[in-house]
This record gives C-alpha cells, sequence and structure tokens, in this order.
C-alpha cells in the first residue's frame, strides 16, 4: 500500500525545505515535488490578485487529484501541504485508502515573519502570516511535530525517518 506523508504548516514554516530534503534521505523511491514547483507550469502572471477568480483552489485540487492518481499507482507520496480542519473530509475522500501520515511542521511567529521577509518567490510580495490559519493548523492531531526552529533540517529528517522505519 503506498504511503503518504504530508508536511502539514503555515506559509514560511520550512515545509518545502524539510520536504525536500527528507525526499532526498528516503532509501526507498518516492515521489515528490513542491506545490511551488507544480504551480510554476502555469505563466506566473496569471497568479496576480484576483487576476483569475478560483485558480488557486482548482489548481490545489488538481494538485491533490494527481497526488491520489500516483498514490493508485503505488508510488510512496512526500507532499507539503496547508490542511485547515475543514480540510480534513477532502483529505479523508481522496486518500483514504492509503497509508497517510500527518507531520505537523510549525514555528513561532516572529520567525515565521522573517522568513516571509527573506522569501523572493512570491508573486504578490509579502504574505502577512494568517493568524486564524495558524492557529487552526496548530489544533491538529499530528502523529509527529517538527519545529523547524528549533533544530536543524537534517535532525528533523532523522526523527521523521525513524518514525516512519517504526511505523
Amino acid at each position: 500500500m503506498s504511503r503518504i506523508v504530508f508536511l502539514n504548516g503555515a506559509p514560511s514554516t520550512g515545509k518545502t525545505t524539510l520536504a525536500t530534503a527528507l525526499h532526498q534521505a528516503l532509501t526507498t523511491p518516492a515521489f515528490y515535488q513542491s506545490l511551488d514547483d507544480f504551480r510554476a507550469a502555469i505563466q506566473p502572471e496569471f497568479w496576480l490578485r484576483g487576476r483569475v477568480p478560483g485558480l488557486f483552489d482548482r489548481f490545489v485540487d488538481a494538485y491533490l487529484s494527481c497526488l491520489r492518481e500516483l498514490a493508485g499507482h503505488g508510488f510512496d507520496i512526500v507532499a507539503e501541504s496547508i490542511i485547515r480542519p475543514s480540510d480534513l473530509p477532502r483529505y479523508d475522500e481522496l486518500f483514504g485508502a492509503f497509508d497517510v501520515i500527518l507531520i505537523g511542521i510549525t514555528c513561532p511567529l516572529p520567525v515565521l515573519r522573517e522568513r516571509e521577509l527573506h522569501r523572493t518567490d512570491r508573486y504578490n510580495g509579502f504574505l502577512e502570516p494568517d493568524i486564524a490559519l495558524y492557529d487552526a493548523l496548530a489544533t491538529h492531531s499530528y502523529e509527529l511535530l517538527i519545529d523547524t526552529s528549533g533544530e536543524p533540517t537534517e535532525t528533523s529528517v532523522a526523527r521523521i525517518l525513524s518514525y516512519l522505519s517504526e511505523r
């Protein structure tokens, strides 16, 4: 059965950095492509605020459908996500037949803001942290919680690999 590891957290918590490092450290084949890389397949100008209403939601839905299809073909998956509590039924519908591991990725708000200030990949500039989203993501029940401000990426990856091997 395919295993899907979702690294779930607010923007700028370090999901992509950790997912990339985890993917490279795995000793078995797994699919990983960041949502940002997947999103790059559409010209940047279409992502500007309000240019195409509903584009992001449709795109995330397509991305998740692709992940589900890959898992259905036997691929293990590493994916970064922003799964709000209200999204859980959709994720259960798409991925309920698979071995899903939900790992929380977090960092303190001042660290998140500082990271966001230094990002160069935002089409619309600085993204002010959504405090309600940040708090909502903290209410999930995670199998493992990683604070990316508290340990080096390699240590976090080692913790995840250890958890996966014991599961």
